[in-house]
């Protein structure tokens, strides 16, 4: 039931998309960071799943919208849409497969062609808990990061290895994206929404 004598709160709306082949540990990376327990058997994305998180930023609260996409390539249409709002872009592939690497390339040159607003992107590379089978070396994931000005981060969404840190980098980046954006832009047309008449499906600090 709404409190109706409470006044409306605005509260700005951060985008933020997961995008990588299937199979990279988009959907891990994600529950990981919001405290689930990890899934062997994870079932790969059909077109688009959502969470939220609420964070201060600045003494300003935002919340963060997170976008899990799908990653087989019948769905790249689809995928493409997301990133045109986006604030930010995780980027993910899976240090075990090269092709999942070179998926990211391709997905990296349609985030430059579909969003409108220079969104801040992170390249992650997942599953360093069985870098006995790595095929992807670091300093190769490196350079590329570096070729596109972005940050890098080798994770692991089974044991948490650097996914807290991944989160929190981007969440500072997209922040700033929204600041610039906010400069040009009045309020009205940032993303926002009442914090009284609508709730979070799951939120964390």
């Amino acid at each position: 039931m709404q409190n109706q004598n409470l006044p409306s709160k605005k509260i700005k709306q951060i985008k933020i998309v997961f995008a990588g082949d299937a199979g990279v540990g988009k959907t891990c990376l994600m529950e990981s960071y919001m405290g689930r327990d990890f899934q062997v058997n994870q079932v790969s994305t059909m077109g688009g799943d959502v969470q939220f998180v609420m964070k201060t930023m600045e003494k300003e609260t935002v919340q963060f919208v997170l976008w899990d996409t799908a990653g087989q390539e019948k769905f790249d249409s689809f995928t493409k849409n997301y990133f045109r709002d986006a604030h930010g872009i995780i980027l993910v592939y899976d240090i075990t497969r090269e092709s999942s690497f070179e998926r990211a390339k391709k997905f990296h040159q349609t985030i430059l062609e579909e969003s409108q607003y220079n969104c801040a992107i992170i390249l992650v590379g997942n599953k360093v808990d069985i870098k006995k089978k790595r095929v992807v070396d670091t300093v190769k994931a490196e350079d590329l990061a570096k070729a596109w000005d972005c940050s890098f981060f080798e994770t692991s969404a089974k044991t948490g290895i650097n996914v807290i840190q991944a989160f929190e980098k981007m969440f500072l980046e997209a922040y700033e994206v929204l600041k610039k954006m906010s400069k040009d832009k009045k309020d009205e047309e940032i993303f926002l929404f009442d914090s009284h008449t609508k709730k979070s499906k799951s939120s964390c600090c």
